[in-house]
């Protein structure tokens, strides 16, 4: 299959409290069509770590909670190209953790980039 509409998903939680932590929160973008996540890009008031996972696979993107400033050097929207797509199919849901590190209220959006299979 190839992507025939690109497109981003946009997660955008409420602002996190200082050193808090969101674990596993889910997310359903409501996909009508299977889409490719090509690119993750971040917009963030603060420092965080983040991991997310397709709901109902004991699969993690990351080893461990990553580091939003090695990813996202300087809090500039420069997409991190992923090394390997990852396919989600209409129904599938994302569990995102996301943890503030900056000690102080975090405003977090993390976009996947990429687009839809047709």
């Amino acid at each position: 299959m190839r992507i025939t509409d690109f497109f981003a998903l946009v997660y955008s939680p409420a602002a996190l409290a200082g050193n808090a932590a969101r674990v596993n929160d889910l997310n359903n973008f409501s996909l009508s069509r299977p889409f490719r996540i090509l690119w993750l890009a971040s917009s963030s008031t603060g420092t965080y770590t983040f991991n997310f996972q397709i709901a109902g696979t004991q699969t993690y993107f990351f080893q461990a909670q990553v580091n939003s400033s090695a990813i996202f050097p300087s809090n500039r929207l420069k997409p991190f190209e992923l090394p390997a797509p990852i396919d989600l199919k209409p129904g599938d849901q994302l569990l995102i953790s996301t943890t503030d590190t900056s000690g102080s209220s975090n405003t977090i959006q993390l976009t996947f980039g990429g687009g839809f299979l047709g």
